[in-house]
């Protein structure tokens, strides 16, 4: 994908994450944040679906699911504890899905981008961060 400006970058993802039929589900963008869903080295997944729903079933993990979906997404906690038990999240309200899971999917395409930043040369670095101020 070739971009001439940060303007046009950033509407390209916008168009990838909010076309993307779909978006991503609250379980699956837990999982990635808390890096369940990484590889090691040897481009393997460093935890098997089984490890993954161990942890899953840990002590607080539910609770810091919902406290970093209420983050992302701007819900009270309350609202959160509605969607079901554990962390499938299966009783999310239909009308509103959609938009949810592609403010994730968009969340984390952001976090992917900034966790790779570093390997960016300094003056692209310097166009996307006056490009972010000049709208905020």
């Amino acid at each position: 994908m070739m971009v001439t400006n940060v303007s046009e970058l950033s509407s390209k993802i916008r168009k990838i994450c909010f076309a993307t039929s779909g978006g991503m589900h609250p379980r699956k963008f837990v999982r990635r944040y808390k890096g369940l869903e990484n590889f090691n080295q040897f481009g393997h997944y460093k935890f098997s679906e089984m490890q993954i729903r161990e942890i899953e079933n840990d002590r607080g993990y539910r609770q810091q699911a919902i406290n970093l979906l209420s983050e992302v997404l701007r819900l009270k906690t309350d609202t959160l504890n509605k969607w079901g038990q554990g962390s499938e999240f299966a009783k999310i309200p239909i009308t509103k899905q959609a938009h949810y899971e592609a403010s994730l999917l968009y969340f984390d395409t952001i976090r992917v981008l900034t966790a790779n930043l570093e390997y960016l040369p300094s003056e692209i670095l310097l166009k996307i961060l006056q490009d972010l101020k000049s709208r905020y």
